[in-house]
Protein backbone atom coordinates (compact mmCIF):
# COMPACT_ATOMS: atom_id res chain seq x y z
CA UNK A 1 0.00 0.00 0.00
CA UNK A 2 2.55 2.17 0.48
CA UNK A 3 3.93 1.79 -3.03
CA UNK A 4 0.65 2.37 -4.35
CA UNK A 5 0.36 5.31 -2.37
CA UNK A 6 3.88 7.01 -3.66
CA UNK A 7 2.99 6.14 -7.04
CA UNK A 8 -0.59 7.91 -6.42
CA UNK A 9 1.00 10.84 -5.35
CA UNK A 10 3.41 10.90 -8.21
CA UNK A 11 0.79 10.57 -10.91
CA UNK A 12 -0.93 13.74 -8.52
CA UNK A 13 1.75 15.55 -9.48
CA UNK A 14 2.68 14.27 -13.20
CA UNK A 15 -0.78 15.87 -13.94
CA UNK A 16 -0.61 19.06 -12.46
CA UNK A 17 0.13 21.09 -15.56
CA UNK A 18 -2.07 23.81 -17.35
CA UNK A 19 -4.56 21.59 -18.44
CA UNK A 20 -5.69 20.66 -15.15
CA UNK A 21 -5.76 24.47 -13.94
CA UNK A 22 -7.64 25.23 -16.97
CA UNK A 23 -10.17 22.32 -15.69
CA UNK A 24 -10.37 23.94 -12.27
CA UNK A 25 -11.07 27.32 -13.57
CA UNK A 26 -13.82 26.08 -16.17
CA UNK A 27 -15.41 23.76 -13.24
CA UNK A 28 -15.35 27.63 -10.85
CA UNK A 29 -17.37 28.78 -14.08
CA UNK A 30 -19.93 25.90 -14.58
CA UNK A 31 -20.40 26.47 -11.09
CA UNK A 32 -21.33 29.95 -11.27
CA UNK A 33 -23.57 29.38 -14.31
CA UNK A 34 -25.45 26.84 -11.94
CA UNK A 35 -26.42 28.92 -9.50
CA UNK A 36 -27.22 32.30 -11.25
CA UNK A 37 -27.83 30.89 -14.75
CA UNK A 38 -30.04 27.90 -14.39
CA UNK A 39 -32.72 29.57 -11.86
CA UNK A 40 -33.36 32.12 -14.85
CA UNK A 41 -34.51 29.10 -17.16
CA UNK A 42 -36.47 26.76 -14.77
CA UNK A 43 -39.62 27.91 -14.89
CA UNK A 44 -40.77 24.70 -13.90
CA UNK A 45 -43.19 23.90 -17.38
CA UNK A 46 -40.00 23.95 -20.23
CA UNK A 47 -39.70 20.79 -22.36
CA UNK A 48 -37.86 19.74 -25.04
CA UNK A 49 -40.81 20.53 -27.43
CA UNK A 50 -43.37 23.55 -27.86
CA UNK A 51 -47.18 22.60 -27.97
CA UNK A 52 -48.08 21.98 -31.54
CA UNK A 53 -51.15 22.01 -33.58
CA UNK A 54 -52.32 19.82 -36.12
CA UNK A 55 -55.34 19.61 -38.99
CA UNK A 56 -57.47 16.32 -39.80
CA UNK A 57 -59.33 16.29 -43.28
CA UNK A 58 -61.97 13.60 -42.84
CA UNK A 59 -62.92 13.24 -46.80
CA UNK A 60 -65.03 9.86 -45.06
CA UNK A 61 -67.11 11.98 -42.81
CA UNK A 62 -67.33 8.65 -39.91
CA UNK A 63 -66.99 8.59 -36.27
CA UNK A 64 -63.37 7.79 -36.66
CA UNK A 65 -62.48 11.43 -37.56
CA UNK A 66 -64.37 12.02 -33.97
CA UNK A 67 -62.39 9.53 -32.28
CA UNK A 68 -58.83 10.85 -33.33
CA UNK A 69 -60.02 14.18 -31.86
CA UNK A 70 -61.27 12.90 -28.64
CA UNK A 71 -57.89 10.87 -28.47
CA UNK A 72 -55.45 13.69 -29.35
CA UNK A 73 -57.26 16.43 -27.37
CA UNK A 74 -56.52 14.71 -23.80
CA UNK A 75 -52.35 14.92 -24.49
CA UNK A 76 -50.97 17.87 -22.86
CA UNK A 77 -48.38 18.88 -25.54
CA UNK A 78 -51.22 19.07 -28.19
CA UNK A 79 -52.53 23.00 -28.37
CA UNK A 80 -55.44 22.74 -31.19
CA UNK A 81 -56.63 20.43 -33.68
CA UNK A 82 -58.79 21.72 -36.78
CA UNK A 83 -61.21 20.05 -38.72
CA UNK A 84 -60.63 21.50 -42.07
CA UNK A 85 -60.59 20.82 -45.79
CA UNK A 86 -57.70 20.36 -47.67
CA UNK A 87 -57.31 23.46 -49.04
CA UNK A 88 -57.67 25.38 -45.27
CA UNK A 89 -55.12 22.73 -44.12
CA UNK A 90 -52.86 23.02 -46.41
CA UNK A 91 -52.67 26.83 -46.19
CA UNK A 92 -52.28 26.46 -42.20
CA UNK A 93 -49.35 24.08 -42.77
CA UNK A 94 -47.83 26.57 -45.22
CA UNK A 95 -47.90 29.09 -42.64
CA UNK A 96 -46.40 26.93 -40.36
CA UNK A 97 -49.18 26.88 -38.13
CA UNK A 98 -49.66 23.37 -37.87
CA UNK A 99 -47.21 20.17 -37.17
CA UNK A 100 -48.85 18.13 -39.73
CA UNK A 101 -52.10 16.78 -41.91
CA UNK A 102 -53.93 14.04 -41.60
CA UNK A 103 -56.03 12.92 -44.42
CA UNK A 104 -59.04 10.41 -43.73
CA UNK A 105 -59.58 9.23 -47.51
CA UNK A 106 -63.74 8.26 -48.64
CA UNK A 107 -64.43 5.00 -47.96
CA UNK A 108 -62.02 4.69 -44.94
CA UNK A 109 -64.52 3.29 -42.57
CA UNK A 110 -66.44 0.41 -44.96
CA UNK A 111 -63.09 -1.02 -46.08
CA UNK A 112 -61.78 -1.29 -42.59
CA UNK A 113 -65.30 -2.66 -41.32
CA UNK A 114 -65.47 -4.94 -44.48
CA UNK A 115 -62.15 -6.42 -44.57
CA UNK A 116 -61.39 -4.87 -48.11
CA UNK A 117 -58.52 -3.23 -49.21
CA UNK A 118 -58.18 0.03 -47.01
CA UNK A 119 -56.75 3.04 -48.73
CA UNK A 120 -53.95 4.79 -46.80
CA UNK A 121 -54.17 7.34 -44.62
CA UNK A 122 -52.80 10.60 -46.06
CA UNK A 123 -49.82 12.87 -43.83
CA UNK A 124 -48.67 16.02 -45.39
CA UNK A 125 -45.50 16.93 -42.73
CA UNK A 126 -44.11 20.36 -41.45
CA UNK A 127 -40.65 19.56 -42.78
CA UNK A 128 -39.57 22.59 -40.26
CA UNK A 129 -40.76 20.65 -37.13
CA UNK A 130 -38.56 17.30 -37.88
CA UNK A 131 -37.98 16.52 -33.80
CA UNK A 132 -42.29 17.26 -33.38
CA UNK A 133 -42.88 15.17 -36.60
CA UNK A 134 -40.96 12.41 -35.76
CA UNK A 135 -42.85 11.74 -32.44
CA UNK A 136 -46.35 11.84 -34.43
CA UNK A 137 -44.85 9.27 -37.19
CA UNK A 138 -44.69 6.50 -33.98
CA UNK A 139 -48.19 7.42 -33.08
CA UNK A 140 -49.57 7.13 -36.18
CA UNK A 141 -47.57 3.86 -35.95
CA UNK A 142 -49.45 2.91 -32.90
CA UNK A 143 -53.00 4.16 -34.63
CA UNK A 144 -52.21 1.78 -37.65
CA UNK A 145 -51.60 -1.23 -34.85
CA UNK A 146 -54.46 -0.32 -33.52
CA UNK A 147 -56.84 -1.00 -36.23
CA UNK A 148 -55.11 -3.91 -37.58
CA UNK A 149 -56.11 -5.28 -33.78
CA UNK A 150 -59.52 -4.16 -34.01
CA UNK A 151 -60.10 -5.74 -37.63
CA UNK A 152 -58.49 -9.26 -35.89
CA UNK A 153 -61.27 -9.12 -33.15
CA UNK A 154 -63.67 -8.05 -35.90
CA UNK A 155 -63.06 -11.01 -37.99
CA UNK A 156 -62.99 -13.69 -34.86
CA UNK A 157 -65.91 -12.52 -33.69
CA UNK A 158 -67.85 -12.75 -36.73
CA UNK A 159 -66.62 -16.54 -37.88
CA UNK A 160 -68.00 -17.60 -34.44
CA UNK A 161 -71.26 -15.85 -34.47
CA UNK A 162 -72.00 -16.26 -38.51
CA UNK A 163 -74.22 -19.72 -38.24
CA UNK A 164 -76.26 -17.81 -36.00
CA UNK A 165 -77.97 -15.11 -38.13
CA UNK A 166 -80.53 -16.82 -41.01
CA UNK A 167 -81.16 -12.86 -42.40
CA UNK A 168 -77.63 -11.69 -44.15
CA UNK A 169 -78.90 -8.06 -43.70
CA UNK A 170 -79.27 -8.96 -39.64
CA UNK A 171 -75.85 -10.23 -39.68
CA UNK A 172 -74.39 -7.18 -41.07
CA UNK A 173 -76.18 -4.83 -39.04
CA UNK A 174 -74.61 -6.63 -35.91
CA UNK A 175 -71.16 -6.53 -37.27
CA UNK A 176 -71.54 -2.60 -38.20
CA UNK A 177 -72.40 -2.26 -34.38
CA UNK A 178 -69.88 -4.66 -32.87
CA UNK A 179 -67.34 -2.74 -35.24
CA UNK A 180 -68.16 0.32 -33.36
CA UNK A 181 -68.16 -0.64 -30.18
CA UNK A 182 -64.88 -2.23 -30.93
CA UNK A 183 -63.38 1.54 -31.94
CA UNK A 184 -65.27 2.69 -28.75
CA UNK A 185 -63.82 0.48 -26.52
CA UNK A 186 -60.39 0.03 -27.56
CA UNK A 187 -59.26 3.61 -28.32
CA UNK A 188 -61.72 5.10 -26.33
CA UNK A 189 -59.77 3.87 -23.58
CA UNK A 190 -56.34 4.60 -25.09
CA UNK A 191 -55.68 1.06 -25.19
CA UNK A 192 -53.65 1.00 -28.11
CA UNK A 193 -53.23 4.34 -28.94
CA UNK A 194 -50.66 6.14 -26.72
CA UNK A 195 -48.29 9.04 -26.34
CA UNK A 196 -45.76 7.85 -23.39
CA UNK A 197 -43.77 10.53 -20.72
CA UNK A 198 -40.67 9.29 -22.31
CA UNK A 199 -41.28 12.14 -25.41
CA UNK A 200 -41.59 15.01 -22.74
CA UNK A 201 -38.15 16.17 -21.54
CA UNK A 202 -37.76 18.93 -18.94
CA UNK A 203 -35.24 20.85 -20.48
CA UNK A 204 -32.86 22.08 -17.89
CA UNK A 205 -32.66 18.50 -16.41
CA UNK A 206 -31.94 17.12 -19.52
CA UNK A 207 -28.76 19.90 -20.14
CA UNK A 208 -27.60 19.26 -16.78
CA UNK A 209 -27.19 15.51 -16.98
CA UNK A 210 -26.05 15.64 -20.30
CA UNK A 211 -23.47 18.28 -19.36
CA UNK A 212 -22.43 15.80 -16.15
CA UNK A 213 -21.32 13.08 -18.28
CA UNK A 214 -19.97 14.87 -21.06
CA UNK A 215 -17.59 16.48 -18.66
CA UNK A 216 -16.84 13.69 -16.71
CA UNK A 217 -15.36 11.56 -20.19
CA UNK A 218 -13.55 14.38 -20.49
CA UNK A 219 -11.85 14.25 -16.82
CA UNK A 220 -11.27 10.80 -17.84
CA UNK A 221 -9.52 11.42 -20.95
CA UNK A 222 -6.98 12.86 -18.85
CA UNK A 223 -5.24 9.53 -17.99
CA UNK A 224 -5.23 8.78 -21.57
CA UNK A 225 -2.85 11.62 -22.18
CA UNK A 226 -1.05 10.47 -19.07
CA UNK A 227 -0.60 6.81 -20.68
CA UNK A 228 0.22 8.11 -24.06
CA UNK A 229 3.20 10.52 -22.25
CA UNK A 230 4.46 7.37 -20.10
CA UNK A 231 4.91 5.29 -23.06
CA UNK A 232 7.06 8.21 -24.62
CA UNK A 233 9.46 8.35 -21.79
CA UNK A 234 9.65 4.51 -21.31
CA UNK A 235 8.25 4.90 -17.87
CA UNK A 236 5.88 1.65 -17.57
CA UNK A 237 9.01 0.13 -18.20
CA UNK A 238 11.30 0.97 -15.54
CA UNK A 239 8.24 0.96 -13.38
CA UNK A 240 7.51 -3.06 -14.01
CA UNK A 241 11.22 -3.44 -13.81
CA UNK A 242 11.11 -2.03 -10.00
CA UNK A 243 8.07 -4.26 -9.11
CA UNK A 244 5.53 -2.30 -10.19
CA UNK A 245 2.16 -4.73 -11.43
CA UNK A 246 -0.43 -3.81 -13.90
CA UNK A 247 -3.39 -3.38 -11.47
CA UNK A 248 -1.28 -0.89 -8.96
CA UNK A 249 -0.60 0.89 -12.57
CA UNK A 250 -4.21 1.08 -13.15
CA UNK A 251 -5.67 2.37 -9.45
CA UNK A 252 -2.39 4.65 -8.90
CA UNK A 253 -3.95 6.52 -12.21
CA UNK A 254 -7.21 6.27 -11.43
CA UNK A 255 -7.03 7.67 -7.94
CA UNK A 256 -4.69 10.54 -9.14
CA UNK A 257 -7.27 11.13 -11.99
CA UNK A 258 -9.83 10.95 -8.75
CA UNK A 259 -8.67 13.74 -6.75
CA UNK A 260 -9.34 16.16 -10.04
CA UNK A 261 -12.46 14.96 -10.47
CA UNK A 262 -13.31 15.68 -6.70
CA UNK A 263 -11.88 19.16 -6.91
CA UNK A 264 -13.02 19.99 -10.37
CA UNK A 265 -17.14 18.56 -9.52
CA UNK A 266 -16.92 19.92 -6.02
CA UNK A 267 -18.14 23.01 -6.34
CA UNK A 268 -20.08 22.29 -9.37
CA UNK A 269 -22.33 19.53 -7.57
CA UNK A 270 -22.44 21.35 -4.87
CA UNK A 271 -23.90 24.70 -6.57
CA UNK A 272 -26.22 22.10 -8.17
CA UNK A 273 -27.65 20.30 -4.79
CA UNK A 274 -28.15 24.04 -3.59
CA UNK A 275 -30.07 24.91 -6.55
CA UNK A 276 -32.42 21.38 -6.28
CA UNK A 277 -32.59 20.45 -2.53
CA UNK A 278 -35.04 17.62 -3.03
CA UNK A 279 -32.64 15.72 -5.35
CA UNK A 280 -31.82 12.73 -4.66
CA UNK A 281 -27.83 12.98 -4.28
CA UNK A 282 -26.20 9.62 -4.06
CA UNK A 283 -27.21 8.27 -7.31
CA UNK A 284 -25.90 11.91 -8.96
CA UNK A 285 -22.53 11.03 -7.39
CA UNK A 286 -22.11 7.55 -8.11
CA UNK A 287 -23.04 7.91 -11.96
CA UNK A 288 -20.13 10.58 -12.17
CA UNK A 289 -17.77 8.30 -10.42
CA UNK A 290 -18.60 5.09 -11.95
CA UNK A 291 -18.72 7.11 -15.42
CA UNK A 292 -15.30 8.09 -14.50
CA UNK A 293 -13.61 4.87 -14.11
CA UNK A 294 -15.19 3.07 -17.05
CA UNK A 295 -14.23 5.97 -18.95
CA UNK A 296 -10.98 5.99 -17.48
CA UNK A 297 -9.82 2.10 -17.71
CA UNK A 298 -11.05 1.91 -21.30
CA UNK A 299 -9.20 5.21 -22.03
CA UNK A 300 -5.27 3.87 -20.01
CA UNK A 301 -6.67 0.35 -22.34
CA UNK A 302 -6.85 2.52 -25.36
CA UNK A 303 -3.70 4.41 -24.91
CA UNK A 304 -1.46 1.48 -23.88
CA UNK A 305 -2.95 -0.41 -27.65
CA UNK A 306 -0.91 -0.01 -30.57
CA UNK A 307 1.79 2.60 -31.39
CA UNK A 308 2.22 6.04 -29.72
CA UNK A 309 0.29 8.79 -32.50
CA UNK A 310 -2.30 11.98 -32.55
CA UNK A 311 -4.56 9.41 -34.14
CA UNK A 312 -4.86 7.87 -31.13
CA UNK A 313 -6.36 11.26 -29.29
CA UNK A 314 -8.48 11.63 -32.63
CA UNK A 315 -10.04 7.78 -32.06
CA UNK A 316 -10.77 9.12 -28.67
CA UNK A 317 -12.80 11.78 -29.30
CA UNK A 318 -14.97 9.65 -31.53
CA UNK A 319 -15.44 6.80 -29.11
CA UNK A 320 -16.46 9.60 -26.36
CA UNK A 321 -18.77 11.04 -29.15
CA UNK A 322 -20.65 7.50 -29.73
CA UNK A 323 -20.79 6.93 -25.84
CA UNK A 324 -22.56 10.36 -25.81
CA UNK A 325 -24.39 10.06 -28.86
CA UNK A 326 -25.83 6.35 -28.00
CA UNK A 327 -26.55 7.33 -24.26
CA UNK A 328 -29.10 10.13 -25.48
CA UNK A 329 -26.21 12.92 -23.87
CA UNK A 330 -26.54 14.73 -27.36
CA UNK A 331 -30.17 13.64 -28.68
CA UNK A 332 -32.85 12.52 -26.90
CA UNK A 333 -33.01 8.58 -27.08
CA UNK A 334 -36.22 8.60 -27.92
CA UNK A 335 -36.21 9.94 -31.10
CA UNK A 336 -32.77 8.00 -32.34
CA UNK A 337 -33.49 5.57 -35.05
CA UNK A 338 -34.86 2.17 -33.05
CA UNK A 339 -31.61 0.15 -34.48
CA UNK A 340 -29.03 2.69 -32.76
CA UNK A 341 -31.64 2.23 -29.57
CA UNK A 342 -30.87 -1.20 -29.53
CA UNK A 343 -27.05 -0.63 -28.85
CA UNK A 344 -27.71 2.43 -25.75
CA UNK A 345 -27.66 -0.31 -23.19
CA UNK A 346 -23.54 -0.76 -23.97
CA UNK A 347 -22.55 3.03 -23.62
CA UNK A 348 -21.84 3.33 -20.18
CA UNK A 349 -22.97 7.47 -20.47
CA UNK A 350 -26.93 5.98 -20.92
CA UNK A 351 -26.49 4.32 -17.77
CA UNK A 352 -25.06 7.93 -16.12
CA UNK A 353 -27.42 9.83 -18.02
CA UNK A 354 -30.44 7.40 -16.40
CA UNK A 355 -29.16 7.98 -12.83
CA UNK A 356 -28.97 11.63 -13.16
CA UNK A 357 -31.76 12.39 -14.84
CA UNK A 358 -33.97 9.79 -12.70
CA UNK A 359 -32.65 11.11 -9.40
CA UNK A 360 -33.58 14.80 -10.69
CA UNK A 361 -37.62 13.30 -10.90
CA UNK A 362 -37.32 10.84 -7.92
CA UNK A 363 -36.15 7.61 -9.40
CA UNK A 364 -34.18 5.60 -8.14
CA UNK A 365 -31.52 3.04 -10.17
CA UNK A 366 -32.42 0.03 -10.35
CA UNK A 367 -30.62 -3.79 -9.74
CA UNK A 368 -30.05 -3.63 -13.83
CA UNK A 369 -28.18 -0.23 -13.61
CA UNK A 370 -25.88 -1.63 -10.91
CA UNK A 371 -25.40 -4.83 -12.74
CA UNK A 372 -24.76 -3.46 -15.84
CA UNK A 373 -22.44 -0.88 -13.55
CA UNK A 374 -20.39 -4.29 -12.31
CA UNK A 375 -20.37 -5.75 -15.63
CA UNK A 376 -18.77 -2.54 -17.46
CA UNK A 377 -15.59 -2.34 -14.64
CA UNK A 378 -14.96 -5.62 -15.07
CA UNK A 379 -14.77 -5.64 -18.47
CA UNK A 380 -12.99 -2.60 -18.46
CA UNK A 381 -10.18 -3.73 -16.12
CA UNK A 382 -10.27 -6.77 -18.25
CA UNK A 383 -9.15 -4.54 -21.30
CA UNK A 384 -6.34 -2.96 -19.60
CA UNK A 385 -5.15 -6.14 -18.33
CA UNK A 386 -5.08 -7.45 -22.30
CA UNK A 387 -3.56 -4.38 -23.11
CA UNK A 388 -0.31 -4.82 -20.78
CA UNK A 389 0.13 -8.64 -21.67
CA UNK A 390 0.66 -7.13 -25.35
CA UNK A 391 3.20 -4.95 -24.27
CA UNK A 392 5.84 -7.56 -24.28
CA UNK A 393 4.86 -8.75 -27.55
CA UNK A 394 4.84 -5.38 -28.97
CA UNK A 395 8.07 -3.85 -27.62
CA UNK A 396 9.51 -7.05 -29.39
CA UNK A 397 7.77 -6.41 -32.36
CA UNK A 398 9.11 -2.99 -32.43
CA UNK A 399 12.88 -3.80 -31.71
CA UNK A 400 12.85 -6.77 -34.40
CA UNK A 401 13.36 -9.69 -31.94
CA UNK A 402 11.84 -12.95 -33.00
CA UNK A 403 11.57 -16.29 -30.46
CA UNK A 404 11.52 -19.81 -31.35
Amino acid sequence: MTRLGKLTFFYIRESWSSRTLAFLVIMVLLTGFVLWGVPAMNDGEQRVFDRISLSIVDDDRSLISQILIEQLSDIGMIDAIFLDTLTRAQSRLAANEILLVIVIPAGFYDQTSHGSERSPLKVLINERMPAETAIFVRFLNNLADSIVAVQSAYYAFGEQVRPLYDNEQSYYRQMDATFIQLFLKMLGRKSFITITGEFQLHTVSFVISALLCLLTLLTALMNLLQVQQDRRNNLPDRLHAAGITWWQLLLARQLAGAVWLAAGFAPLLSGLFLFDRQMNRIPVIGAVVLLYWVGSALGQAWAQAGTIGEAKVMGAWLILFVMLLLGGCIYPLALLPDRLQLFSRLSPAYWAFSMIYGAYNGHSPTGISWLAWAIMIGTSVFLVWLSCLQQPLRRNRESGKTFI
